[in-house]
């Protein structure tokens, strides 16, 4: 009996099962605050505008699709353990929170998932980003489980504490918080991330792609990236210690003769791998020198500089050397070009040949 009557009445059902009516469109719509829906099979969507203030659960076995033409405004609970997938707009307003518990969240190609408040990915739980994922101001989310950027873009603008994996194949751009906290990992496999600050407690993998950081708080191991120093200012500090590999890569824009890339570390740099100078600066002189590493103390040399030629006549050379407070450090310079072995040779034989003619000479007059 009670079935039929939420059958007939079911814009002020408090609780829908999913078992319990055919899929379908999510309803009542909105779902106001105290009320609760719960899916609990798969078939279910939404392709219009729908407003949670209550509670919408999608159960282990539920599957809810937010499709194309579909805006999914959460303002209360929404709490995932089964399979949630958007292909448009999910917003998480203010005041409202998203668990995605022990389910799998994808935001797919062209959703955009906006968080605004609170969003959890927990120990079980997987969120994939196809999209656009959007942590904006004031918003805070929470990986305890695994954050797959897949290609994605993913706008860190508040808080982001990753204390599960984070893995990136797209892109990541924070000017927010970015804590990797102790226990976690974040994974740079290929894509760029472009971060203000990013906190590193726990193990923080540079395989691939580009990183372009102002501060990094933790020591930092580059195995197969490349570090662009400096995001938004002129420069990379590392509170920690630097190492690069022979895979690795450190790159150093010159701009003019006061804006320039520098790379500071606070503790030891350990040095391999290629060093690539860019510069745009027309007023480039012979002579120009520019420090563009700091460090506590240096062990080994780059193995290369790519771009190391400038015009036909002048090099990148590289001091390594000490400072006046004690620092060590690496100074590019602009150079000549040194002449190859053939053209030494070359000279070497004109000039043999021109004394042999002077000695032949003087040899006649005498």
């Amino acid at each position: 009996m009670r079935k039929a009557i939420g059958l007939l009445a079911v814009s002020v059902c408090t609780v829908w099962a999913g078992s319990a009516f055919a899929q379908g469109q999510i309803a009542p719509n909105p779902n106001p605050a105290g009320s609760t829906i719960t899916l609990s099979s798969s078939g279910w969507f939404n392709n219009a505008i729908f407003d949670n203030e209550g509670t919408l659960n999608n159960n282990l076995g539920g599957a809810l699709n937010n499709n194309l033409g579909g805006t999914l405004n959460n303002s209360g609970l929404l709490d995932n353990d089964g399979l949630l997938d958007n292909f448009d707009t999910l917003n998480n307003n203010f005041g409202g929170s998203l668990f995605n518990d022990g389910g799998t969240l994808n935001n797919g190609v062209g959703g955009t998932l906006n968080n605004n408040h609170s969003l959890f990915n927990n120990v079980s739980g997987t969120l994939n980003n196809f999209g656009a994922l959007n942590n904006n101001l004031g918003g805070t989310l929470n990986n305890s489980g695994l954050l797959d950027n897949d290609g994605g873009s993913l706008r860190n603008f508040g808080t982001l504490n990753n204390s599960g994996s984070l893995d990136n194949y797209g892109t990541i751009t924070s000017t927010g918080a970015l804590n990797n906290n102790a226990g976690a990992s974040m994974t740079l496999v290929r894509g760029v991330v472009n971060a203000t600050t990013i906190t590193n407690n726990g193990t923080f993998n540079l395989n691939g792609g580009a990183l372009n950081v102002d501060t990094f708080n933790g020591d930092l191991n580059n195995t197969g990236a490349t570090l662009g120093a400096g995001y938004l200012s002129s420069g990379t500090a590392i509170d920690g210690d630097y190492s690069q590999n022979a895979d690795s890569k450190l790159l150093i824009d010159i701009l003019d003769m006061t804006d320039f890339d520098v790379l500071n570390v606070s503790g030891a740099a350990t040095l391999d791998g290629k060093l690539k100078m860019n510069s745009s600066y027309a007023g480039l002189a012979f002579g120009d020198s520019f420090e563009i590493l700091v460090a506590n103390n240096i062990s080994g040399t780059f193995s290369s500089i790519s771009n190391r030629r400038i015009g036909a006549d002048w090099a990148w050379e590289l001091d390594y050397g000490v400072d006046g407070a004690g620092n060590s450090i690496v100074t590019a310079s602009v150079s000549q070009v040194p002449l190859p072995a053939a053209a030494w040779l070359f000279i070497s034989a004109i000039a043999g040949l021109a004394g042999a003619k002077r000695l032949s000479r003087s040899k006649g007059a005498a």
